[in-house]
């Protein structure tokens, strides 16, 4: 029924195929992590944009009325 061959051919496709589903995982896990890392960063310049502006318009000098 099986022959030698039958069975040693599917081994290096299977290890390809286990291969490349790593590699795409870890790409996948790095690209979400960086992601994130990069949201926060520009989330936290907002809010300190924010509280900056927020600052300079409270102890802004007011025009004489």
């Amino acid at each position: 029924m099986y022959s030698i061959k039958r069975c040693t051919e599917l081994a290096p496709k299977t290890m390809k195929a286990t291969k490349s589903m790593g590699n795409a995982f870890i790409k996948k896990i790095s690209y979400f992590l960086n992601k994130t890392i990069k949201t926060l960063k520009n989330t936290s310049k907002a809010i300190d944009k924010k509280t900056a502006k927020t600052i300079r318009s409270i102890t802004k000098r007011r025009g004489r009325k």
